[in-house]
């Protein structure tokens, strides 16, 4: 039986986490050694295996349950923190981990690991896998928790670009060609529905969605030939009814785009609407490199 409930609620009272367990371990023989890497200098609190034992098995096991692989990984963001670690033997701990993985696309896959280690090997026992589907009172988490919490962004952000949901055409623009992100509405629930899906290569046909919004009524669709009168340089969207018989105007809502963290971030002005004939994908036209020729760039 894990002892991953009692160590939580010892070692981290102020943070809850909701995992789930992949059923999957490495058998006794399959056992690999591990370098002990910062050990501490207490006497009973055992070896300290970050980035070695605990971490390459959850990599492993991610990868054979097939949710990451080596190619998505930002090896260098990766970060392991000891989090528990109990003597339960002569010169034997159970230990837990903290495991984080970056992805390149941003996606950060979290994982708890659980396994026995002595100061001559890391690798005494197989390790136990729980992959941390949310994180609850998380500082940085709570300040965004009124941006993040709409059930549209669970659904959707981090995940692929071919959900189910996401086959009919799209309308669309190529948001930054230098990052590889388009803007693709389609209709959800009945709503016209704008995200921003950023393609790894030019043979990824599916994409990872960053971030999406959704029209407040079904009878108004997105635009983004538009132009913010208080910040030009700026990329913007914005929505306005889809029956408007005007070839320009004003928007309804609107929003401004973050190219650095690609996200849409609402704000308060009426966008000018004036549909332009755009340069194919091939000709190397965006709406990035518009928003900088308007700014003089």
């Amino acid at each position: 039986m894990s002892l991953l409930p009692k160590y939580l609620r010892i070692m981290i009272p102020t943070v809850a986490l909701i995992a789930f367990c992949v059923p999957v371990q490495f058998a006794a023989q399959s056992r690999r050694p591990g370098t002990v890497r910062n050990s501490t200098p207490h006497l009973y609190s055992g070896p300290d295996c970050s980035g070695e034992w605990p971490t390459l098995m959850v990599l492993s096991l991610l990868k054979n349950a097939g949710i990451t692989n080596n190619d998505k990984i930002d090896a260098f963001k990766t970060k392991t923190v000891r989090i528990a670690s109990e003597k339960i033997g002569k010169d034997l701990w159970r230990q837990v981990y903290d495991v984080t993985f970056t992805e390149h696309s941003g996606r950060k896959i979290e994982a708890i690991a659980v396994h026995e280690a002595s100061r001559e090997e890391c690798s005494m026992s197989a390790v136990e896998l729980y992959v941390v589907s949310q994180r609850l009172n998380d500082k940085a988490l709570a300040e965004r928790t009124a941006y993040q919490s709409s059930s549209l962004r669970q659904r959707f952000v981090y995940w692929s670009g071919c959900r189910p949901e996401l086959i009919n055409d799209p309308r669309g623009a190529r948001l930054d060609g230098r990052k590889r992100t388009y803007l693709r509405a389609y209709r959800v629930d009945g709503k016209d529905t704008l995200f921003i899906v950023q393609y790894e290569n030019e043979n990824d046909h599916c994409g990872i969605v960053r971030d999406v919004i959704q029209a407040k009524r079904s009878a108004n669709v997105f635009i983004w030939d538009c132009v913010d009168p208080e910040d030009p340089s700026a990329v913007v969207v914005g929505t306005w009814p889809s029956n408007r018989g005007h070839i320009s105007g004003r928007s309804i809502e609107a929003w401004r785009v973050d190219l650095d963290k690609l996200e849409f971030v609402p704000i308060a002005a009426r966008l000018e609407f004036t549909p332009v004939r755009r340069a194919g994908p091939d000709e190397g036209s965006d709406l990035a490199g518009d928003a900088r020729k308007r700014a003089g760039r």
